[in-house]
């Protein structure tokens, strides 16, 4: 979200105990002013996962194979994340859909504008 820029604890938060509140981080903010699209939770993403999908995947907006009880994608990196590497938002990760943990959480999106 910050272009070609590496991650830093003004840009993202990471490499931390716990979450912080939304919008902390506002020179972390992307062109189009999306804040915390890494760092702080990683995201649950409507995509699943195989680790050879890319492989043979559509070369547009690819969502995963369609199995059943597949994994789910995460991306985003969280707070106890320690890598600089794991807090791009290519970068993906994978749990079972029903995973619970504290450094995972969500987007709320809308289409259209207030």
């Amino acid at each position: 979200p910050w272009g070609d820029r590496d991650p830093t604890l003004e840009l993202v938060h990471y490499q931390a105990e716990d979450t912080t509140a939304v919008g902390s981080y506002p020179e972390g903010a992307s062109k189009v002013g999306a804040l915390d699209m890494a760092g702080n939770v990683m995201e649950w993403v409507a995509d699943t996962y195989s680790p050879t999908y890319y492989q043979f995947s559509p070369a547009r907006n690819p969502s995963g194979p369609s199995i059943e009880d597949a994994d789910k994608v995460l991306r985003g990196g969280g707070y106890n994340h320690i890598y600089k590497a794991e807090l791009w938002t290519f970068w993906r990760y994978h749990q079972p859909a029903d995973t619970v943990l504290n450094n995972i959480g969500f987007r709320c999106a809308r289409d259209t504008a207030p």
